[in-house]
């Protein structure tokens, strides 16, 4: 059986290890778009929505904690994961606090970022179901509070009448 398909944004300045992710994650039937840097990132960002942006830390330009920052306060439903060749529990903190939802610290395996990009979809899918789950509920007890009063009114009305006779 195989994994659930996504859309992922690899966000990486070395070439060849965005083409790596890349080919592999396709290979895997996810939906790819890579990003040079992070200003070419939030562009793609306006463009689409992303499931799931791994995205490089030490990058030139614009970091990977700013580009984290900026598409959490764009799209807050795409999940981000941080990654470093260079990890200190210092970054990993920040990163988390600015809303990623993992950190992987390079090398790894192949397997391992698929998993934890499922992993970060899953989440956002759940996130996502939740909030549709609670407007419905939202929507019902309205309906039902309307109901309620629709009834009072009714009920106040026929014991004017009565006491009227």
């Amino acid at each position: 059986m195989s994994a659930p398909a996504f859309s992922l944004l690899i966000v990486e300045d070395d070439p060849d290890f965005r083409e790596t992710c890349a080919r592999w994650m396709a290979r895997k039937g996810h939906s790819v778009a890579t990003a040079a840097n992070g200003h070419e990132a939030l562009e793609l960002c306006d463009r689409r929505t992303f499931d799931v942006a791994v995205v490089d830390m030490n990058m030139p330009g614009l970091t990977g904690l700013e580009v984290l920052d900026r598409m959490k306060t764009a799209q807050s439903e795409t999940e981000v994961i941080i990654l470093t060749g260079q990890g200190t529990i210092e970054s990993a903190v920040n990163a988390m606090k600015l809303g990623a939802c993992d950190y992987l610290s390079k090398p790894f395996p192949m397997d391992e970022l698929e998993q934890r990009c499922l992993m970060a979809w899953d989440r956002s899918r759940l996130q996502r179901e939740n909030r549709q789950l609670r407007a419905i509920l939202e929507r019902s007890q309205d309906r039902k509070s309307t109901r309620l009063n629709s009834s009072h009114t009714v009920i106040s009305y026929a014991v004017f009448c009565l006491k009227k006779k």
